[in-house]
């Protein structure tokens, strides 16, 4: 297999905590075929070091968690499809319990996912091709070694957004992050992490489902502007 998921989650984020209530949230998602595990709470860690606690539903291949004080409804797995087909359920069911207000009570919502990819070339020289060096050479001079390009990152932000400085950058709303990289413990893989949120809700559940087409082709543009082989 090319790709191996490490994680794929998609979040809603709400302007402030408690935005739903967990027994109305648990009713709903028992009539999908949603269970409550054995540990129906869990502590999840924040981007920020926080640690809050979630409760927790699962069905095969997919987990819902719900972090109540920090707004945030999430779908998450390891199968693309198995997780799409989850984050559209609990779209549904919060347009179902705020109705008209939904709009006005979310922020945003977040694809983030992460994985190995093994692509018919080596990462580090495929990357090294295709990256240009020029801007390398002085670094390496105040190194004092040959430096060279590693990674490929890449972002997509409203100008306007990004002026406003008081605003963390993981809370600019409409906000893509594409990171592609050798895996440290491996280099015949790509690590590939996207971040991809957006306030249309809808299309992040959009992108989700295309998600793996998306880094197809990414790699493949990669390998296709270098002429390094694995052999």
């Amino acid at each position: 297999m090319r790709m191996l998921i490490n994680q794929n989650r998609v979040t809603i984020a709400f302007h402030k905590g408690y935005p739903i209530p967990d027994d109305d949230l648990e009713n709903k998602l028992k009539t999908k075929g949603y269970v409550v595990p054995k540990e129906p709470i869990v502590v999840r860690i924040g981007a920020d070091g926080s640690q809050n606690s979630a409760k927790r539903w699962e069905r095969k291949g997919v987990e819902v968690y719900y972090i109540q004080s920090k707004g945030l409804l999430s779908a998450e797995g390891r199968d693309l499809e198995k997780v799409s087909e989850c984050f559209n359920e609990i779209h549904e069911i919060a347009k179902d319990l705020l109705g008209q207000d939904l709009a006005k009570e979310t922020k945003w919502a977040e694809v983030f996912f992460d994985c190995r990819y093994l692509g018919a070339k080596r990462p580090l020289k495929a990357l090294e091709d295709y990256l240009p060096s020029q801007p390398y050479l002085k670094l390496g001079e105040i190194v004092g070694e040959k430096v060279k390009p590693f990674s490929l990152i890449i972002y997509s932000a409203e100008k306007s957004e990004l002026e406003e400085l008081e605003v963390p950058l993981k809370e600019v709303p409409n906000w893509v992050h594409i990171n592609i990289e050798p895996l440290i413990i491996n280099s015949k893989y790509y690590f590939v992490r996207v971040i991809y949120r957006q306030e249309d809700i809808s299309k992040v559940g959009v992108f989700n489902t295309k998600l793996g087409g998306v880094v197809d082709s990414l790699i493949s543009q990669i390998e296709s502007d270098s002429d390094v082989s694995t052999e």
